[in-house]
C-alpha cells in the first residue's frame, strides 16, 4: 500500500487473503479507525489476478481516512461452506505535510 495522508481518496489497499476465492459469495474489507468505528467495504479482484490468486482490493473514497493514526484492515470472504477472516494489516494515515 501506498503511504497514506488524511482525506485520501483512491488509495488501494490490497490484501491477500491466502484462499481461492472462486466459490465466495461476499468479500469484503473490514477497516478499523483509530477511533474505534470499523466499516465494511465491498472489495474487488485487482486487475490481471483471479478469483484463484486469492487477492483482493479497495480503493477508498470520501471519508474513509478522515482520522489521523493507526488503522487496520482485514479481509473477510463468505461463501456456502465458509465464513472466515484474514490476516490483520496495520498502517498509518499521517496528516499533511506542508
Amino acid at each position: 500500500m501506498a503511504k497514506a495522508y488524511l482525506n485520501d481518496i483512491g488509495t488501494i489497499i490490497e490484501l491477500d487473503t491466502l484462499s481461492d476465492l472462486t466459490d465466495a459469495t461476499d468479500i469484503e474489507i473490514l477497516i478499523k479507525k483509530p477511533s474505534g468505528t470499523i466499516m465494511t467495504k465491498t472489495a474487488y479482484v485487482p486487475v490481471g489476478l483471479t478469483l484463484g490468486d486469492g487477492k483482493i482490493a479497495y480503493a477508498t473514497v470520501d471519508g474513509d481516512f478522515d482520522e489521523e493514526g493507526t488503522y487496520k484492515a482485514q479481509a473477510h470472504v463468505v461463501s456456502a461452506i465458509s465464513d472466515h477472516l484474514g490476516n490483520t494489516v496495520t498502517f498509518e494515515v499521517k496528516g499533511p505535510y506542508l
